[in-house]
Order: structure tokens, then sequence, then C-alpha cells
């Protein structure tokens, strides 16, 4: 199965992980890449650390310089480490990458 394109998701297909997620380990992206609103990443916080295989990284993007450290903060303390970040104009991406 293929990932649908971001505009294709509804958020009622949000309340369980997708199905390209749930495969079995050999069929998960290396790198997914989400661009949401502040709150949603917040809340699926969690579910990415579930459904990324140990080592797994995960691009977190179009994020406003201010919401950061929140997005930064809650990541962290679910054990993701900061790999990689971009800043352009305002807008940050999040290279992150999740603990054995």
């Amino acid at each position: 199965m293929r990932p649908r394109p971001t505009h294709q998701l509804r958020s009622s297909s949000l309340s369980s992980s997708p199905a390209w997620l749930s495969e079995p380990d050999r069929t998960k992206p290396p790198a997914p890449a989400w661009s949401c609103l502040q709150h949603t990443l917040l809340d699926f916080a969690a579910s990415f650390k579930e459904w990324l295989k140990p080592n797994g990284f995960l691009i977190l993007s179009g994020l406003l310089e201010e919401q950061e450290e929140a997005i930064t903060n809650s990541y962290q303390r679910l054990g993701f480490q900061m790999h990689k970040r971009l800043c352009h104009n305002n807008w940050v991406s999040l290279w992150l990458k999740k603990s054995a």
C-alpha cells in the first residue's frame, strides 16, 4: 500500500495509524515527513514514536519559530534527538531521530 498525499487525508482517518505505517517493519518508511498544525504534532508525538523503528527518522516541517521550543521539548521527552534543524524566514523544519 502506498501512502496517500497529505491533501487526501481526512481528519477522521488520523484517529488511528495510517495503514502504511502499521504494516510490517520492512515497509515502514525510513523518514516520514509531517507538516501539520502544532497541536496535531504534539497530539501525535507518542504515536510517531510507536510507529517508527528504533533509530528511525521523523521530519516535522511547516513550524513557526515560536512553536519550535514546545514541539522540541515534547519530542525530546519521548526520546527523540535533534538530528538537524533548518530555518528560513521564520519557518522551521526539524529532522528528529528516534532513540534505539
